[in-house]
């Protein structure tokens, strides 16, 4: 219990009596008893005696006792409060309001200090009403005791309580024991209800499983059912494909048959082949002429130099005396009848004019005849190379969007001898068909799907303006299925199509290339999904570069700092190497060629992203 002292005697003296003395007031919140030697006490309504009444009185000491209301605020700490059946304790916060109401009574029991009186009586009051309750009901206590000091309350000490108000809690103990009480009734709680949670669900589940059960059975119940029907409907289908692939084969036979009725009036010259050809392509139109007229060029070049060594050798025979005058007229005859063939409509000697047994099958110079032979084409011959009859895909796509110093011209010097290249591999360099195109804005065709001969020449690539991968990727997508498709219609086994990427510029289109992208590689939507292999230099991002490649390990970053000459160099000695390796691959079928990476060039990363597919070796359709 705690609190000040509270002393309710506030002086004792003796009673003068002398003549002289005077009579000593009292003040208004005071009380004055008086005692006689005996221990009589005496209070006349606690007002002091008079100087006459002191003179006569026997009463020998005067007591000033305080009548003031007292007001204080304690903790009964000494005095713990039991709980029912004193399992614990109630901690008790009390506000207390008292007074003297019998000053003599304060007399004559010596009441010093207040405050121990009046605690005391409270708490024995407390401890009545406390011990009927449990700890946990201290609400219940505190306001049964609260209503029990309603009224005043005297006490036989002279002292009454007129104003009571207490606080109960339950103390550390009984606090650690209600919280332990507590975790342990949530705990009930909780496993209750997850109890209930289980056995609902354990029910759910149950009556899913039947409800399955029932439906896998009412399922194969149909299934046998309507069996006998499926089967007859597939089998009808399989007829009804078989039918439809006859008719399409004897109406690709009755088109043979009539193109080359067509074609049997007309000139089998090179030129008509060609201009046949263009009439079926004409996107093709600029690199075929091209390649006639080089090939021209060729032939008169070539013509100029055995008419150079004729006359050589006509004029040594004159010197040596091993022609006479009898053989001259028929030299004349025959040199007139060449400057005729050389002045003819075909352009060009004998050499230029295929025979009446050649046509179709015969081999056109700059390979164009890979392009252009046509579905009449009879199967390899026993014992051919292993190229005859295949086709591997090779598409070239160079970024034309950038004019670095010399980067053009470096492309365009190490993609000239590309074709050389490829033809020391005579294995493979029949097999290869060979497609380049150069991006921007847009697209442009620089050479399209073709053959390789080592006479081949590549176009240059022009700087252009922007850089756009969405309509590069999406072109390429058109390209692969009507590339593949025609040299499928002329009966040639196509091997899986390679993609080789060299970009120098990060494209303006980051939003649209990726599903571009995807629909050019996804394999389950799109039959002729290349493989796509990527390298980047100068101003490439790296990450557009790796996402480019459609495998981890296809990607190529030239290193920091490295000279884009020297970049482009590494990259088209890769490019002649790749293409030989991904060609031998295909054609017997061992796996995937294996990449040596660009001198100089480093694996680009790409940020995580979903795993792709698994890797599938270059296949055929």
């Amino acid at each position: 219990m705690t609190g000040t002292e509270v002393r309710l005697i506030l002086d004792t003296r003796p009673v003068p009596r002398g003549p002289l003395s005077s009579a000593q007031p009292a003040q208004p919140n005071v009380a004055v008893v008086y005692a006689t030697g005996f221990g009589e006490v005496a209070s006349f309504d606690g007002r002091p005696l008079r100087r006459g009444q002191q003179l006569m009185s026997k009463y020998r000491f005067r007591y000033d006792v305080d009548l003031s209301d007292h007001r204080r605020t304690a903790r009964l700490e000494r005095t713990p409060l039991p709980s029912r059946e004193d399992a614990y304790r109630f901690d008790a916060e009390v506000d207390v309001g008292f007074r003297v109401s019998d000053p003599e009574a304060i007399v004559r029991r010596n009441v010093g200090d207040a405050l121990p009186i009046v605690y005391g009586h409270l708490a024995a009051q407390f401890r009545l009403v406390t011990r009927k309750y449990d700890i946990r009901r201290a609400e219940d206590a505190e306001l049964e005791i609260n209503s029990w000091f309603a009224r005043p309350a005297v006490l036989e000490e002279g002292i009454t309580i007129y104003y009571c108000s207490v606080r109960l809690s339950p103390d550390n103990a009984a606090r650690i024991y209600l919280q332990q009480l507590e975790e342990v009734q949530r705990a009930t709680s909780v496993g209750a209800a997850r109890h209930g949670q289980d056995v609902g669900a354990a029910q759910h589940e149950h009556i899913m499983a039947l409800m399955a059960e029932q439906s896998r059975q009412e399922l194969d119940q149909l299934a046998a059912r309507t069996q006998p029907e499926l089967e007859a409907r597939e089998i009808a289908k399989a007829e009804h494909e078989a039918r439809l692939a006859h008719i399409a084969a004897a109406a690709r036979r009755d088109e043979d048959r009539l193109e080359r009725e067509a074609l049997a009036n007309l000139p089998q010259d090179l030129w008509s082949v060609l201009i046949l050809h263009l009439q079926r392509h004409p996107d093709e139109t600029a690199y075929v002429t091209d390649l006639y007229a080089r090939h021209m060029d060729a032939l008169a070049a070539r013509q100029d130099i055995n008419d150079q060594r004729s006359l050589e050798l006509v004029r040594y025979m004159m010197d040596r005396d091993l022609i006479q005058p009898v053989d001259m007229g028929q030299l004349r005859d025959q040199t007139l009848k060449r400057v005729q063939q050389i002045a003819g409509p075909a352009g060009g000697g004998d050499a230029a004019l295929p025979s009446a047994g050649e046509g179709w099958d015969d081999q056109l110079p700059d390979g164009v005849s890979q392009v252009i032979r046509g579905s009449s084409v009879p199967g390899p011959p026993p014992g051919s190379p292993p190229s005859a009859g295949r086709a591997v895909p090779v598409y070239v796509l160079v970024d034309e969007s950038v004019e670095l110093p010399g980067y053009l011209d470096a492309v365009n010097e190490g993609l000239a001898g590309l074709p050389a290249a490829l033809a020391r591999n005579p294995d493979t360099v029949g097999a290869i068909r060979l497609a380049l195109l150069g991006y921007a804005a847009e697209v442009a065709v620089r050479i399209p799907l073709t053959g390789v001969s080592g006479a081949g020449t590549v176009p240059a690539l022009t700087p252009r303006g922007g850089c756009r991968l969405a309509p590069a990727l999406t072109d390429l997508r058109e390209r692969l299925t009507a590339d593949i498709d025609r040299c499928k219609s002329h009966d040639l086994v196509v091997g899986r199509p390679v993609v080789v990427v060299l970009s120098a510029a990060a494209p303006h289109d980051p939003q649209d290339w990726p599903a571009a992208h995807h629909a050019l590689t996804d394999r389950a939507t799109f039959r002729y999904a290349p493989t796509i292999v990527a390298c980047g230099l100068g101003g490439a991002d790296p990450a557009t570069v790796a996402r480019l490649a459609t495998q981890p390990g296809q990607a190529f970053q030239a290193a920091a700092g490295m000279p884009v000459e020297y970049s482009v160099r590494s990259f088209t000695d890769f490019l002649a190497r790749f293409v030989a390796h991904w060609a031998a691959e295909s054609l017997t079928g061992a796996g995937r060629a294996v990449l040596d990476r660009p001198a100089g060039f480093v694996p680009a990363v790409a940020p995580p992203q979903e795993p792709r597919a698994p890797h599938e070796s270059p296949n055929q359709y």
